[in-house]
């Protein structure tokens, strides 16, 4: 019985630490920029506040879903920007919120690729990341079939 229980509770450790929603990246936007380059990957940017009702809301049921976590984890990098905090104020003058929160698709030369305010399920997250991570995918497939060297 103690070893049914013990595996049962492995069992659940396990799955629990695969099943993980988002990653957000540690550092400053210049670096995240930089292993965009690197990753030939979209950023994707969370602009939120510390008062934003919605903003919690999101942090809360869509960010932990594991759902979300897996295709966001695999097609972008995932950055968080506080408005009011940090390198938030000199990022929305950049990259301006129209409210909160907004969410901005930014490839790694820092030029705007798609962008949206307001709270979303994680459907609908999932589907807005769509067409990004398409335009990441098909400039892989297009790199990987071009010669290396110049004819």
């Amino acid at each position: 019985m103690k070893k049914t229980l013990l595996l049962v509770a492995a069992l659940f450790y396990f799955v629990g630490l695969n099943a993980q929603g988002v990653i957000f990246e540690k550092g400053t936007w210049k670096e995240v920029l930089e292993k965009a380059n690197r990753e030939n990957k979209i950023i994707f940017v969370d602009i939120y506040t510390s008062w934003c009702g919605p903003c919690k809301n999101v942090a809360k049921t869509v960010f932990p879903n594991a759902e979300f976590g897996a295709y966001y984890n695999e097609h972008f990098i995932n950055f968080q920007v506080d408005a009011e905090k940090g390198e938030g104020p000199a990022f929305v003058k950049t990259y301006p919120a129209t409210g909160y929160p907004t969410f901005y698709y930014i490839n790694g030369k820092g030029e705007v690729l798609r962008t949206f305010t307001g709270a979303k399920n994680v459907h609908e997250f999932v589907q807005e990341g769509k067409p990004s991570a398409f335009i990441t995918t098909r400039h892989r497939l297009v790199k990987n079939l071009l010669p290396s060297t110049p004819c």
